[in-house]
């Protein structure tokens, strides 16, 4: 029996139910294992779309969110032209500022704390950056 760490817990979730684009006959232990092993996105992409988003006017100094970046991971196929991206703003409930640059589907996550967070995409391809969310993660969040 495989453990599965408590970071990949979504992603076995999402692997017991989507299989349209899975490869054939692939385990919940085999996708784990594949999604572990990819890579991440460049640390100077990540640069670069970090001062696209210190311009956007709901999040300001960069440096103050703790800053989590992915490619992300449609119906369990790693797709490398899409960056997703989630900010929680440091400094309260124990979430510190910083950035991490995490396996392919990191930031699906279940979050109740009551901070602000933005959440959104990079389409490599285009250029676009799209911010999905910028806001309270609970209604009436100091």
């Amino acid at each position: 029996m495989r453990i599965v760490p408590a970071l990949l817990l979504p992603l076995a979730l999402l692997a017991c139910t989507t299989e349209e684009s899975a490869p054939a006959n692939e385990t919940l232990n085999q996708f784990i294992e594949r999604v572990e092993a990819h890579s991440k996105p460049n640390p100077d992409l990540i640069d670069s779309i970090e001062r696209r988003l210190a311009g956007q006017p709901c999040i300001g100094d960069i440096s103050s969110w703790d800053r989590q970046y992915t490619y992300a991971l449609p119906s369990r196929q790693v797709d490398e032209s899409v960056i997703e991206f989630v900010l929680r703003k440091a400094g309260r409930y124990g979430v510190a500022a910083g950035r991490r640059i995490d396996i392919p589907g990191a930031t699906v996550t279940i979050d109740d704390t009551p901070v602000k967070m933005v959440f959104g995409k990079f389409e490599r391809k285009t250029g676009n950056l799209r911010i999905e969310f910028c806001g309270d993660n609970v209604p009436g969040a100091p």
